[in-house]
């Protein structure tokens, strides 16, 4: 209905009515219910692949030092209060200084080949640059229990290293 002044009455209602709402709640639930795992699963891939290049480079930082200081040189990993711990320290010295990978990662042990001591996991370069046997495997996981992996392999004497993913950062039963 018009006033006088050609205009409409404020009787009319902007907005939703509530079975509008609950339909649009719903179809947004359905969304977020859809979206969510897959985001959840990007988002620990990406923290995987953090860990391992950080662990691949933290490795390789190693065994640099050892060929320019030619002196054995170790990296240690450990777990503290459910965090990966990384230090680089010479052979015969203890680490001094302790980083952290992101968090939200564990080691898999089962499927880490690593050499252990007390303080966990290591590899050590000899001064130029060669792996003390034996070889190995740091193996990575999300703290969700999924079967996801990354891992960094030391695979040659000579010091190769490369980085694999899931199925092949396992130990064959």
């Amino acid at each position: 209905m018009r006033s006088i002044h050609g205009q409409r009455n404020a009787t009319q209602t902007a907005g939703m009515s509530l079975p509008e709402l609950l339909v649009a709640l719903t179809i947004v639930s359905i969304l977020i219910g859809i979206a969510a795992p897959n985001w959840l699963g990007w988002h620990q891939r990406n923290l995987l692949k953090a860990a391992q290049d950080k662990a691949f480079q933290a490795i390789r930082q190693t065994q640099l030092r050892a060929i320019q200081t030619r002196q054995n040189w170790q990296i240690g990993f450990r777990t503290v209060n459910n965090h990966i711990e990384w230090a680089i320290y010479p052979s015969h010295g203890a680490p001094s200084h302790w980083e952290t990978l992101p968090a939200g990662i564990q080691l898999a042990p089962a499927d880490t080949t690593l050499s252990q001591n007390r303080q966990g996991f290591f590899i050590e370069f000899t001064d130029r640059g060669n792996v003390m046997p034996p070889l190995g495997r740091l193996s990575l996981a999300t703290h969700l229990g999924d079967r996801r992996r990354s891992c960094v392999f030391v695979s040659t004497v000579l010091g190769a290293m490369r980085k694999a993913t899931d199925r092949h950062c396992r130990v064959a039963p």
